[in-house]
């Protein structure tokens, strides 16, 4: 914890003195370096004797010191708040602000993908879908559950647990249809049949890229889109290819490079 932080609370006491005297009980110990230049870092001793001094604050205590604490975090990380999403984010959930805890939760995910650490990734991605399920006004949050539900599907499949992909990328493509985005159903398909293509599951892999295509040709006649149908071609060519149907994979590709040079 950071004495800084501790004096963003708006404690009665003197926040340094009292510091100063933990540091002379062995009770806390300050590090040399802290994670924040302007705010001096602590530990305690035990973590028996945090655990203990946490129980001690009322529930209601808990909630406000933990906005308070991300709140501060958020300031203080400056052009670093990136990487510290995951903590800020703990701290937001355990406030109850659940909407703001899914927002940097979904942040902490995104970083984590860029550092290639999938399995925190999918674990931060499902913290920020997780969160988003306590809030009351979730359609209106329908674009960020689409991304945080591919940056699911993408951290299970980068980890080959493909089974968890499928599901991911099908919950995306549910969301996707609900929300009107033929976009983001026709990538959501293609994934998932990729996904079913890895698994060697062949037929059911044709049958959704079918099913990608089919929400491609709805999609309209913007780049993205034509994109998007692209790859549902490429990939319903790809497992026809799969299956020894070389006519076809030849005609489905030469279609996916025709709608990619539009």
């Amino acid at each position: 914890f950071w004495d800084a932080a501790l004096e963003n609370f708006g404690l009665e006491t003197d926040v340094a003195v009292t510091l100063k005297s933990l540091r002379r009980k062995e009770l806390i110990y300050r590090l040399d370096n802290s994670a924040f230049e302007e705010a001096r870092q602590y530990i305690f001793k035990h973590a028996l004797l945090s655990d203990v001094t946490y129980n001690t604050l009322l529930l209601r205590e808990r909630k406000n010191l933990h906005k308070k604490t991300a709140e501060w975090l958020i300031t203080a990380a400056g052009e670093r708040k990136a990487e510290n999403a995951a903590v800020i984010a703990e701290h937001l959930e355990k406030s109850e602000s659940f909407g703001e805890a899914a927002d940097w939760y979904g942040r902490a995910g995104q970083q984590a993908a860029a550092s290639y650490a999938h399995q925190a990734a999918a674990l931060f991605y499902q913290k920020a879908l997780d969160c988003h399920s306590k809030i009351s006004e979730k359609d209106e949050n329908l674009q960020q559950v689409v991304g945080w539900l591919r940056g699911l599907g993408e951290a299970f499949y980068s980890q080959a647990n493909f089974p968890a992909s499928i599901e991911a990328y099908l919950k995306m493509a549910e969301t996707a249809e609900i929300s009107g985005d033929k976009i983001n159903q026709t990538k959501a398909l293609h994934l998932v049949s990729a996904s079913q293509f890895e698994s060697s599951d062949f037929q059911s892999a044709l049958e959704t890229a079918e099913k990608s295509v089919r929400s491609g040709e709805q999609a309209g006649d913007s780049r993205e889109a034509q994109a998007e149908l692209s790859l549902a071609l490429y990939r319903l060519g790809r497992t026809h290819l799969a299956l020894c149907n070389y006519a076809e994979a030849i005609s489905l590709g030469e279609k996916s490079i025709e709608v990619a040079e539009k």
